[in-house]
């Protein structure tokens, strides 16, 4: 059950990683399968290092601090991206399309406010409550938790390193960046007796894909106050 487990656990965190990696470069979605089998191999020759005769101190290390705050503070980014930066109100349309009921405003109350608050605390409190390692008897040297937050870091700034990123190459001045809208894409099932296939106006970026007699058409904000379109 164990090796169940952490199979299933190492087969969540290590596709997250590359899906973004390969949605993000071409590249490496070109070639996914030769970057799949890096990835994974890279991370079974790190991984060798906790067989060891040290081993069990290089899993107390990577124990405390990789799988720690860096992950609280994925969470916490998370929240806030879904609850400020796309929006609750827009999250809560998503899952009336799908569920077909709008989720009272103790959950919105609950993903807006009360959980980033929640985590901010926790990760606040993880940092500052964090003390020097020791495994039995054995302290660890000082050094030994620098690497620990170093390897924590790496993981948590590269959110805002890439956030930055992603603001500097976007066309437009800064203050243009700030006041523009995400895009906010939607969709409806729409009858068609035509097979029309895939369409795509370069202009109005829409989009239309039949199956049988249904059709589901997808467009990008226009200021229409219909409804259909949003942002």
């Amino acid at each position: 059950m164990l090796l169940t487990l952490g199979i299933d656990s190492s087969m969540g965190g290590m596709e997250a990683v590359i899906t973004g990696l390969s949605d993000d470069f071409k590249i490496l979605k070109k070639n996914r399968k030769l970057f799949t089998f890096a990835t994974a191999f890279g991370t079974f020759l790190v991984a060798l290092f906790c067989i060891t005769n040290g081993g069990i101190y290089v899993l107390t290390l990577l124990d405390n601090y990789a799988a720690g705050t860096s992950i609280l503070f994925g969470v916490l980014i998370e929240a806030i991206g879904v609850s400020w930066f796309y929006g609750v109100d827009r999250f809560s349309e998503d899952i009336e399309r799908m569920m077909g009921f709008k989720p009272g405003l103790y959950w919105r109350l609950c993903w807006k406010f009360v959980s980033p608050t929640f985590l901010l605390v926790v990760v606040i409190a993880s940092i500052v409550t964090s003390t020097g390692l020791s495994y039995d008897d054995y302290v660890f040297p000082s050094w030994s938790n620098v690497i620990g937050w170093g390897v924590a870091l790496s993981s948590m700034m590269f959110v805002p390193i890439y956030a930055i990123y992603k603001f500097l190459s976007m066309p437009g001045t800064f203050k243009q960046l700030l006041q523009k809208k995400m895009p906010f894409y939607c969709l409806r099932i729409v009858h068609n007796n035509n097979n029309t296939g895939l369409r795509h106006s370069p202009l109005k970026v829409n989009h239309v894909l039949t199956f049988s007699n249904l059709a589901l058409i997808c467009q990008i904000k226009c200021d229409s106050p219909s409804g259909f379109c949003l942002m």
